[in-house]
């Protein structure tokens, strides 16, 4: 089983860590302005030694108990600690070389409590509890010690680059890949690394609502949910030469999938809104309509 380490962050802030070519620290990132859609929740950082805000951070786990609280689009009061990360893009990172790194730390459990223990040596890595850092399903006994070493972590002073390190980027589903590689190429970014669909659910929760799939031709938007919108407001604006519809679900949809339809044209760009935030972005040319062929 190939095993990495794990940084999730929302898409914006995604989109800033590619162009940086390089995962910063919290306190870097706030300070130049590059944390833009901040998913810590707010008591927890209170609660972290400010040491620590100093060091790039990456999870042994990519099902970690912070992303169950702020991944997906939800109603407000459904993010339990007040922070979100509706439109999650996950870095996957070598754990060899970053933890053959003389820089590299690690820790057995969360850093926002008093006491944890920080350490960098062979030795130390042997005896961390990885039953308690792997743990998968309900937690039937021992729930603090299980959830406190679930959050365990690695890391890195200043900055960690991606060259050396990242190995691939996943995005939640097809929908969402497009939009990370049509907001990248508007940054006139070309990624170093592949960006995969995580394809065998292994790396998001996927409980709450995202776009799944869409489809985009001449005359017509085609949009897959993940699940029904239960009440949360979608809209979708498009721009395109001499017409700019737009389409706002009815509060009571209540199904998974919707389409627009509109007078044919050869190029326009498309955005979702789910409850305020970006779902979805795109930019549909003619010629990218697909054709099926035997071969």
């Amino acid at each position: 089983m190939v095993l990495f380490l794990y940084h999730q962050s929302n898409i914006d802030n995604a989109i800033s860590i590619i162009k940086e070519g390089k995962l910063l620290s919290r306190a870097a990132a706030v300070q130049r302005h590059l944390l833009k859609t901040d998913s810590a929740s707010p008591s927890v950082i209170s609660k972290t030694n400010d040491r620590w805000k100093h060091y790039a951070r990456l999870y042994f786990r990519p099902h970690n108990p912070t992303f169950y609280h702020v991944e997906g689009f939800r109603h407000a009061h459904e993010y339990t600690h007040g922070s979100k990360c509706p439109l999650p893009v996950m870095f996957l990172f070598n754990i060899e070389k970053v933890l053959c790194h003389e820089s590299a730390q690690f820790s057995s459990g969360n850093l926002a409590r008093s006491g944890v223990a920080i350490r960098s040596s062979f030795k130390d890595f042997e005896q961390l509890p990885f039953a308690k850092i792997y743990h998968e399903g309900p937690i039937l006994t021992d729930s603090d010690q299980i959830i406190f070493h679930r959050n365990a972590e690695v890391i890195f002073p200043g900055a960690l680059p991606l060259t050396g390190f990242l190995e691939q980027i996943v995005c939640r589903s097809a929908a969402e890949r497009d939009t990370l590689l049509f907001l990248l190429n508007k940054e006139s970014i070309m990624p170093d690394w592949q960006v995969n669909v995580d394809q065998a659910n292994a790396l998001f929760i996927k409980n709450w609502l995202h776009i799944a799939r869409v489809r985009l031709s001449a005359s017509e938007i085609e949009v897959e949910l993940s699940q029904r919108a239960n009440g949360l407001p979608i809209k979708v604006f498009c721009a395109a030469e001499g017409q700019n519809p737009s389409f706002e679900l009815p509060s009571n949809f209540a199904e998974k999938h919707f389409q627009i339809k509109f007078q044919p044209t050869s190029t326009y760009t498309v955005q979702i809104f789910i409850a305020g935030d970006l779902a979805y972005a795109n930019e549909f040319f003619e010629s990218d309509e697909s054709v099926d062929l035997p071969f």
